[in-house]
């Protein structure tokens, strides 16, 4: 696989995959596609201090307990909106015997 113009191009590793698709007896290409194969890690990732872990998970904690806030508060509401939701059709349902006894 080469890439660049004229004098500038050069081979550079790739990667292929292929589509084959069988008409009759004989198997086709029917797309392709190519390109530079991702260059691999230098070295090991660096292992996070003892106070970057401490950190990170406080954030996490912090987020979580947000969310379960959030979560139970809007379970409460909308628990609050059926009971409403109840109350109205049973009002719905009363109006016309309201009108009746008039």
């Amino acid at each position: 696989f080469e890439l660049g113009e004229g004098a500038d191009r050069a081979p550079v590793e790739a990667r292929f995959s292929y589509m084959w698709k069988k008409f009759g007896n004989d198997w086709k290409i029917t797309h392709h596609h190519s390109s530079v194969r991702p260059a691999q890690p230098s070295a090991a990732p660096a292992e996070a201090s003892d106070a970057k872990v401490e950190e990170v998970m406080k954030m996490y904690k912090q987020a979580a307990e947000r969310l379960s806030k959030e979560t139970t508060l809007r379970l409460e509401q909308e628990a609050q909106l059926r009971e409403v939701i109840v109350e109205l059709e049973e009002i719905k349902k009363a109006i016309p015997q309201l009108a009746s006894d008039k």
